[in-house]
């Protein structure tokens, strides 16, 4: 019998192999997400500021959400929920703290419904014969078929996002985090023309921070900008989390779809980051529509 070959597995880049040894000092804290109640982390010295599922910059001083311990309870409450998978236990959670009509709790119950809404999209089977009726109630956009539909939950995330941006606007100033918090409420919309107002807004406070250049890393990498990777990559130096899955979403931008997933990888295994996961499954897609196992 012929000996089997042996298939050497694809040597990483040296990009990647830097990027792997630094990914390996992530670490969970014991600080939690004031607007969604997820763990921060941190890959440097100091606990990261953002929150690795929603973005927002959560090390306390962007607001009060503390002092309102309905808030707290139920922000907390609904991120256990998402941790657990347990979504429709959330969604009682996420409702009450949009009632209370804070923006940073607006933001939070706003990304819990877009995640919800992932998460019932790629539930489906398309793999069922037949007409597949057990994916009828999933992807039907009939609320009396099931009011938790992709649609019906994206609808409610963007309805939060707006009444977000609403408070926001309607403010006679705003203070940085506040700015920020529209910025990234506008990213999530997709909402590119008041993607740029806002983050206008922010370079006008002249504050060189860590907040304006969060949203400067994202608004580069929304835009393929030609100096993204340079500045992505500069992020990453301190151990900002977020900016190796913004340093993915630019190599899979650019096709090197095995650096990117290698990154986002290792980020869905350290820190179950949502993002990582969808772009994960992204990339999956377009390599099997091109014939690539």
């Amino acid at each position: 019998m012929a000996k089997e070959k042996a298939v050497k597995a694809k040597p990483e880049s040296r990009n990647t192999q830097y990027l792997a040894t630094t990914m390996k000092s992530i670490v969970q804290t014991d600080i939690r997400c004031r607007c969604c109640g997820t763990s921060l982390f941190s890959a440097g010295k100091l606990p990261d500021e953002f929150c690795t599922f929603c973005e927002a910059y959560g090390n306390g001083k962007a607001h009060n959400a503390d002092a309102n311990p309905v808030i707290k309870e139920n922000v907390l409450m609904m991120g256990k929920a998402m941790r657990e998978g347990a979504w429709l236990d959330g969604v009682k959670y996420a409702d009450a703290i949009a009632e209370i009509n804070d923006p940073y709790a607006l933001y939070g119950a706003a990304n819990f419904y877009a995640a919800f809404s992932d998460f019932t999209y790629n539930d489906v089977n398309y793999n069922l014969e037949g007409f597949m009726y057990e994916n009828s109630s999933k992807r039907s956009d009939d609320l009396k078929k099931n009011k938790y539909n992709a649609m019906a939950l994206t609808s409610k995330s963007r309805e939060y996002f707006y009444r977000l941006l609403k408070i926001a606007t309607s403010q006679t100033s705003i203070d940085e985090y506040m700015a920020y918090l529209a910025f990234m409420a506008n990213v999530k919309l997709n909402r590119r023309a008041y993607i740029s107002m806002t983050l206008a807004v922010l370079r006008g406070m002249k504050l060189d921070d860590s907040v304006t250049h969060y949203a400067e890393m994202v608004y580069m990498e929304k835009l393929a900008s030609a100096h993204a990777a340079e500045y992505v990559s500069r992020m990453a130096t301190p151990g900002y989390v977020n900016s190796f899955y913004y340093l993915a979403s630019l190599l899979a931008k650019n096709k090197n779809f095995d650096d990117a997933s290698s990154i986002l990888e290792r980020l869905e295994k350290s820190t179950g980051m949502h993002m990582a996961s969808k772009l994960l499954m992204r990339i999956s897609q377009v390599e099997k529509a091109m014939g690539k196992e």
